[in-house]
């Protein structure tokens, strides 16, 4: 059983985290070994950062969660911890996050402190307005590959930028749509402090299915850039990575609206077969492209 403490930090969140590690890729830094030993600081500076907004959320959150079947259990609502404690927590984490960041440029600095900054206003006041909270999240979600890219020093790609504010605004559309489908004919009672009604499920799933479908245009329109040919020595291999993603996002949403993703997407994605085939699949296309 999972001790408190250790649920309160939600460790299990810290796989969104590797979207550090990003700019590694995109950069072909994986052979630096120093660029891997920043990415890492980077990455354990997020996940101290994380924690101490997931704290800060459940504090402020506490009394909702208290009415919802699955937030219930967490420590601050269930009772296993004491405000105390978690602002001991709060300190102690972003303490921890501040002196690993002062290992890396300032820059990084800055990036870790407005996902924070943004992070703070999402539990205080952001997350309870429509649409507001969902761009919020994909803002926060592209902060961590914009660290990534000021942690190795190298130029943030407006490619990268916007197929990821696209993806990542339709897996929040998808963590919101699949958190009212799950609360059913319940949600009015358990979404207090929340902007969204069951009836809004179908107009996000449709938002949210639309930005994958500009997030994979970028991606094509990419591929056809001049980068990519001095990058690549047979980049016509790339397009295959347009249909992949689109057959990864889609088959996602199609899984969220028949009940089966619960909580945050990426986490699902970490634990599905499906979605290593995808990588497995991106990855050999990568490698015959170089």
């Amino acid at each position: 059983m999972t001790p408190p403490l250790v649920k309160a930090l939600r460790p299990a969140q810290w796989v969104k985290n590797l979207l550090v590690f990003v700019p590694l890729l995109t950069a072909h830094r994986l052979g630096d070994g120093a660029s891997i030993a920043e990415s890492a600081v980077a990455f354990v500076a997020f996940c101290a950062a994380a924690s101490a907004g997931y704290v800060v959320n459940d504090l402020v959150d506490r009394e909702n969660d208290c009415a919802h079947p699955r937030k219930r259990h967490r420590p601050f609502a269930s009772g296993e911890l004491g405000p105390g404690i978690g602002y001991l927590m709060i300190a102690m984490l972003a303490a921890a996050a501040l002196l690993l960041a002062l290992w890396l440029p300032r820059p990084f600095q800055m990036t870790l402190s407005g996902y924070v900054v943004l992070t703070a206003m999402y539990s205080l006041r952001l997350k309870r307005m429509l649409l507001i909270d969902v761009v919020v999240l994909a803002a926060l979600y592209t902060l961590r590959i914009i660290a990534g890219t000021t942690a190795i020093d190298v130029v943030l790609s407006p490619w990268l930028l916007a197929f990821s504010m696209f993806v990542f605004f339709s897996l929040a559309l998808m963590k919101r749509s699949s958190e009212l489908d799950a609360l059913g004919e319940s949600a009015p009672d358990v979404t207090k402090g929340r902007a969204y009604e069951p009836a809004d499920s179908g107009a996000l799933a449709a938002l949210g299915a639309g930005s994958s479908c500009v997030a994979a245009l970028v991606l094509a329109l990419y591929v056809n850039t001049p980068e990519v040919s001095s990058l690549y020595r047979q980049p016509y291999f790339l397009w295959g990575l347009a249909p992949l993603f689109l057959y990864f996002l889609g088959r996602l949403w199609i899984v969220a609206r028949r009940g089966y993703v619960e909580g945050d997407p990426l986490l699902y994605a970490a634990r599905d077969r499906g979605s290593y085939g995808v990588i497995v699949g991106a990855l050999v296309l990568v490698w015959l492209a170089l």
